[in-house]
């Protein structure tokens, strides 16, 4: 496992100008950043660098590689619940920025190249870490979400309350693989419904056109200046007045009163349980 300090300044640096690296170093340089992200004890911003390198090879000059980058997907996803428990606000926040500018790449650029169960997935865990996240995180969040749906459009049966599963199972949270967590299976309505009703008005205003699947007119139509900012962009904006979760100490408190350790390896399925005592 790499130890030096010089590893999270390098990592960074190949993620901002991976697009000039020449051709001639790209499977060298996937083969060693696949090796990277399987060190467990990685820093997750670390892994964030990781992915996000390899997602702008492969959208760049490197589409022509032979290469299956499922790998990246899958720590991506094992990492984003850990963003919660991350002590230092800045490094929290930077490690969401990451996480979007990659899920664009990963499940937006790459639409075609990308399953609906993945896609569902992810979004499904975003929404998971979301309720424990500042008010800016959150609407990053639900923006990159947004995005995911003008992309996928049939990720409108997750919005669909009545709407048959498409995936045969039970959703299972906590796994970290997205193509095998049966997402499909399951819908956002809950955690959307909840988001609606967020204290920020412009979170609870993307939940709703999410959860209305997104109209371009009526009540339910976000405003058109929201939707020109990039998801990443949000969390910079002045647009957003900065708070901690409304919803981040209920859960610990659920958690402790049903006898749990809330920790990154069960947060999902702990988000999942809480949501059911939440009146709608």
């Amino acid at each position: 496992m790499p130890s030096t300090n010089l590893l999270e300044p390098v990592l960074a640096g190949l993620s901002k100008f991976a697009h000039l690296i020449n051709v001639e170093f790209f499977d060298d340089l996937i083969s060693s950043l696949g090796d990277l992200v399987d060190q467990q004890h990685l820093k997750v911003v670390d892994s964030l660098h990781c992915v996000k390198t390899v997602f702008v090879i492969l959208s760049g000059e490197g589409q022509a590689l032979n290469i299956d980058p499922f790998k990246f997907y899958k720590s991506l996803y094992s990492r984003i619940t850990a963003i919660p428990f991350q002590k230092d606000s800045d490094t929290q926040l930077h490690e969401v920025q990451l996480v979007i500018e990659c899920l664009d790449f990963m499940l937006n650029k790459r639409k075609k190249l990308v399953s609906l169960v993945r896609v569902a997935a992810f979004i499904k865990r975003l929404l998971s870490i979301g309720f424990f996240l500042p008010t800016k995180a959150v609407v990053a969040i639900l923006a990159g979400i947004r995005s995911y749906f003008i992309t996928h459009p049939r990720l409108n049966v997750l919005v669909e309350e009545d709407s048959e599963a498409v995936a045969n199972g039970i959703y299972n949270p906590d796994l970290n693989d997205p193509d095998c967590s049966n997402a499909l299976s399951s819908s956002i309505v809950e955690e959307l419904t909840i988001f609606s009703k967020h204290p920020e008005k412009i979170a609870s205003a993307y939940a709703q056109n999410i959860l209305n699947k997104i109209p371009s007119s009526g009540n339910y139509r976000l405003n058109p200046q929201w939707s020109t900012i990039l998801p990443q962009d949000w969390l910079s904006s002045n647009l957003v007045k900065e708070n901690p979760s409304p919803y981040s100490e209920r859960i610990f408190a659920y958690a402790m009163k049903h006898k749990q350790s809330l920790t990154s390896k069960n947060l999902s399925s702990t988000v999942q349980n809480w949501m059911l005592t939440v009146k709608k």
